[in-house]
């Protein structure tokens, strides 16, 4: 603590103050939200816009994407695994698209919370869910489908499931998501042509029509940057670029150049986004 300057000292003893009440009042067993905001409005609100100007600026970079495309002649998108963010959302907002957007989550939470908030926004488009995993059965097919930094979820999901756990496992402990990490990074090339890039490669296709529009995007995630685990950002890019060569084997258009011409994006680089067309 004497390592600490002052305002990092009054910062955690605040913490822990708040911790020892709520742990005395019970507070745990429901969200703490309301408990944080009595006395700390000022940080709790600015945690809060924090938050909201972080979405706000990954909308803006989406929506710089979506443009290129005639959005509004597409009856159907789909967000793939959102989670509980709806940078997406607000994108198409943005844009005023007019057609039905389907959340495809299987976290049905989170799904209902992202509908809650987007509903705000009194968008022109319509809002479904498909609350299923990504690699069951495909329900519906779209002419757009978008996906924000999906490689690393995908990768832990195909994990969870070849071993026979809860994603959610890995995602509550910090060491056992770095442990899980460590295995997924020593697979061997045949296992990760075979296990992963093939059948993401078909899932995500079995989701077009024909015509139809794929975009993702790949960049060092929260995860990454806090926990250090450059080497696992690096491989979910590379997994993402050899996803792209599969698809444009099938007959995909690379429309990457569209991005080069007409499009800066401030949040993530060109690089770090996939754009193709389904033949």
């Amino acid at each position: 603590a004497n390592d600490l300057a002052g305002f990092e000292r009054e910062n955690l003893a605040r913490d822990l103050a708040a911790v020892a009440q709520r742990l005395e009042h019970g507070q745990y067993k429901e969200t703490d939200f309301i408990a944080r905001n009595v006395f700390d409005v000022e940080r709790r609100t600015t945690e809060f816009f924090t938050y909201m100007k972080g979405y706000y600026s990954q909308a803006k970079a989406w929506a710089k994407l979506l443009q290129l495309l005639p959005i509004n002649d597409f009856k159907k998108v789909i967000d793939l695994c959102p989670g509980w963010a709806p940078k997406v959302e607000m994108a198409l907002w943005s844009l005023d698209y007019s057609g039905t957007v389907y959340i495809y989550d299987e976290d049905k939470l989170a799904t209902r919370r992202l509908k809650d908030f987007i509903a705000m926004f009194k968008t022109a488009y319509e809002i479904a869910t498909i609350n299923s995993d990504f690699y069951d059965k495909k329900k519906v097919k779209a002419e757009l489908v978008v996906a924000n930094h999906i490689i690393d979820d995908l990768l832990l999901n195909n994990y969870a499931k070849s071993c026979r756990i809860d994603l959610r496992e890995i995602y509550a402990s910090e060491e056992k998501l770095k442990q899980v990490v460590e295995k997924i990074l020593k697979l061997s090339e045949a296992e990760i042509e075979k296990s992963i890039i093939l059948i993401i490669a078909n899932n995500l296709d079995e989701l077009l029509v024909p015509g139809g529009y794929l975009i993702l995007s790949q960049y060092a995630g929260l995860s990454e940057r806090c926990l250090d685990l450059k080497s696992w950002g690096d491989f979910c890019f590379k997994v993402m670029k050899r996803i792209e060569s599969r698809l444009r084997d099938m007959g995909y258009n690379n429309l990457t150049d569209l991005l080069s011409k007409r499009v800066t994006i401030k949040y993530f680089s060109k690089q770090q986004v996939l754009f193709l067309q389904k033949p």
